[in-house]
């Protein structure tokens, strides 16, 4: 029994170092898997950074793509006329301005710009973001008057002679009056006035002609005899013409005054129902005493 004791005692010591061995390994372990994880955490945030750093470009495109696109321009009060492809033009334009920063006041102010280049506003008055995806443009648009025809087309002009930035093949500007004749070349930038002082007396008279009811049986204002006499011609849709003379307030001696050539045009367009009368010639005005067919 004795023996028994003493062999027990001896292998206490072996046990205790056992022990000792086993929980310093267990201590190794844990502090190498602990480390492990945060190596493996570190390369995980180092990843992904990486990889949203390398994608913020793309994502800053995408959402101003979006962005862009989902925006609505509204032109406020705009002309029945702005329509169409023009009015796509001008939407475009503005849409091109957008950064895709709902709060960049620059993209409203590069807008502003890139619109009054276009050629089609007397003033872009405001641009404001009135919401998230709603952009408002307050604008003065211009006005078209007429078009000028030369060997190149028929050119829309504002009622001032200001070039505009449209032309037209001949005669497929329906809706306009044409001034033909014109003794000076047509400008070569958009927004300047066409030169001659023949374009500006027909732009005088198309004023006093244009609010009338009967506008459109005007076709055209002919100055191609400007230089000679300072004389004007309208010529109607049938192919008559009506000799009108001088320009509106630059009338001389026995000649008939603007008002009471109206009154002329006038009566014929309501009693007969045309302004030429029924007379497929010239019908002069300037006579005092009466329209003279010619």
């Amino acid at each position: 029994m004795a023996k028994r004791r003493r062999k027990t005692r001896r292998n206490e010591p072996e046990r205790w170092w056992e022990r000792l061995r086993e929980r310093l390994a267990e201590t190794e372990w844990t502090r190498a898997r602990r480390a492990s994880q945060a190596i493996i955490t570190i390369l995980v945030v180092a990843a992904l950074t990486g990889g949203w750093l390398l994608g913020v470009p793309r994502l800053r495109a995408a959402v101003a793509e979006a962005t862009a696109t989902e925006v609505s321009i509204v032109f406020v009060d705009e002309p029945a006329w702005v329509r169409g492809d023009l009015l796509a033009l001008l939407d475009l334009t503005a849409r091109h301005q957008l950064s895709g920063d709902p709060i960049a006041q620059s993209d409203l102010v590069a807008m502003r710009s890139a619109l009054m280049n276009t050629g089609w506003f007397d003033a872009v008055r405001q641009v404001r973001r009135t919401s998230g995806n709603r952009i408002e443009v307050h604008a003065d648009f211009v006005r078209p008057a007429a078009v000028i025809r030369d060997d190149e087309g028929d050119h829309l002009v504002d009622p001032t002679g200001k070039v505009l930035p449209r032309s037209y093949e001949t005669d497929a500007a329906k809706t306009q009056i044409v001034i033909t004749g014109a003794h000076l070349p047509r400008p070569g930038l958009v927004g300047t006035v066409w030169p001659g002082a023949d374009v500006t007396a027909a732009l005088r008279l198309l004023r006093l002609l244009s609010p009338q009811p009967w506008r459109g049986q005007v076709a055209a204002i002919d100055v191609s005899t400007f230089r000679d006499d300072e004389s004007l011609v309208i010529a109607t849709d049938r192919g008559s013409r009506l000799f009108w003379g001088s320009a509106p307030g630059a009338e001389e001696g026995l000649e008939v005054l603007a008002d009471r050539k109206l009154a002329r045009i006038e009566t014929a367009f309501t009693e007969l129902g045309h302004i030429d009368a029924g007379h497929r010639g010239v019908l002069d005005l300037t006579n005092p005493r009466a329209v003279v067919g010619k």
